[in-house]
């Protein structure tokens, strides 16, 4: 349903830009570090526009992360220790960056907001609560919101239509509450991200 809704806003991005100023096609790749937890790796998509000048830019963002938390669960159960849980997150935001040299090497600063959709696999959790084996085969879904910081940098090898990027980010995430009543916070769902990519402009 989210990549359904993703679809038709980049469509609405693309229509909705004014006529004059450059369409931006991104697509990168990179690793996720969560600020508490095990490494994963992050897909990512935009569509967007400049919207007042070649330095800035707008575009809407669709993320997909997958990667392993740690959660203690010597509360629930003093046998069980510290278990990773598979997490996956969908994130759709709004993104401003601000280019400092457009047309060359150009470094640029960015930030942006928006929903987060997170997938967790958390049947340890669920078996060390007590949950019935009934339940355990079925994974635990929550919406939050996030913030996000970037700093970038960008080269064209084909003037004014294709370049390469790389981007370091850091993102916040409001904490949310899984199926057995845990909360999770921004230390599991927030993570640094390192990326590169390729800019389609046309």
């Amino acid at each position: 349903m989210l990549a359904r809704f993703a679809a038709t806003a980049f469509a609405f991005v693309l229509a909705s830009s004014p006529a004059d100023a450059d369409k931006i096609l991104s697509f990168g790749a990179g690793g996720v570090v969560p600020w508490e937890g095990d490494g994963g790796y992050s897909i990512v998509g935009s569509i967007g526009f400049t919207p007042f000048s070649e330095h800035t830019r707008l575009a809407l963002e669709f993320e997909y992360r997958s990667l392993d938390l740690k959660v203690d669960l010597r509360d629930l159960d003093p046998g069980a220790g510290v278990v990773k849980l598979p997490l996956d997150t969908y994130d759709l935001r709004a993104v401003f960056r601000f280019v400092f040299n457009p047309g060359g090497l150009s470094p640029y600063l960015g930030f942006g907001g928006g929903l987060k959709l997170i997938s967790l696999d958390d049947r340890a959790l669920k078996s060390a609560a007590g949950v019935p084996d009934s339940f355990l085969s079925t994974k635990s879904y929550g919406v939050s919101g996030g913030l996000l910081g970037l700093l970038g940098l960008e080269f064209p090898f084909v003037a004014g239509t294709l370049a390469v990027f790389v981007e370091a980010r850091a993102d916040y995430a409001w904490e949310f509450t899984d199926g057995v009543g845990a909360v999770l916070n921004n230390g599991h769902a927030g993570a640094f991200t390192g990326m590169g990519g390729l800019r389609l402009t046309f």
